[in-house]
This record gives structure tokens, C-alpha cells and sequence, in this order.
């Protein structure tokens, strides 16, 4: 299971669904296609830009319940 605690995500058995449920929107990959959303995640995460994974971060913490 991936860390996110350093943007304040902790990742449990009950929340798993939302959250990957969260980076397929935030990447607009359907749910279920996981090669992809994960393909374009690991490009943000990669990425030099710290714009750009500030902004992933936000996005992500603004569509968690």
C-alpha cells in the first residue's frame, strides 16, 4: 500500500475505495483502469514541477470525504 502521510492521507481498509477512487478522478482515468490512472500518478509524482504535484496534493485532499 502506498505511504501518503506526508500529505496527511492515511490510507485504511475502510477509506482504500475512495482514495483510489479520488486519483482516478483527479487523473480523469474511469474507475477501474488502474494501469492508466496509476501511469499518469507516478508522472505527477515523478514530475520536477512542484507546482504540479501541489497541485495533485490539493485536488486530492479537496475530493476525500
Amino acid at each position: 500500500m502506498a505511504d501518503f502521510t506526508e500529505i496527511y492521507i492515511i490510507v485504511t481498509k475502510e477509506n482504500k475505495k475512495d482514495i483510489d477512487r479520488a486519483f482516478h478522478k483527479i487523473v480523469d482515468v474511469d474507475y477501474k483502469n488502474c494501469p492508466d490512472a496509476w501511469k499518469k500518478i507516478k508522472e505527477i509524482i515523478k514530475s520536477n514541477d512542484e507546482n504540479v504535484k501541489m497541485d495533485f496534493t490539493n485536488k486530492l485532499k479537496n475530493v476525500l470525504p
